[in-house]
């Protein structure tokens, strides 16, 4: 479930689908992650999602590009979560090394 929120009135609506508009106002919404009701919801191809349930990362990120990955979507939302921990981790150590081997 995401938590939508319209950029005209402030009206926050918990819904499990993708809105059109604001049922208040008619509106433009936005989600928590960032995407917005502006865009018409991309079509996915299934072949995406069976990639993305066997494993393909980058099918992974596609799906979460697109929108398509919620919380309701548990394994591969876990899975991503844990890609942009690794890619934080990866990027803190490229920066915090990097002064003490220039110094070397």
């Amino acid at each position: 479930m995401r938590r939508w929120t319209c950029i005209n009135s402030g009206a926050v609506e918990s819904l499990t689908f993708y809105p059109d508009c604001c049922s208040s106002c008619g509106s433009t919404m936005v989600d928590d992650e960032g995407r917005s009701t502006i865009a018409a919801e991309p079509k996915i191809p299934s072949e995406l999602y069976h990639a993305a349930y066997d494993g393909d990362r980058a099918a992974i990120v596609e799906l979460w590009y697109a929108g398509a990955l919620d919380n309701s979507v548990g394994t591969l939302r876990g899975i991503l979560d844990d890609m942009l921990l690794e890619n934080r981790i990866d990027m803190m150590m490229h920066v915090f090394s990097a002064p003490g081997r220039e110094a070397a």
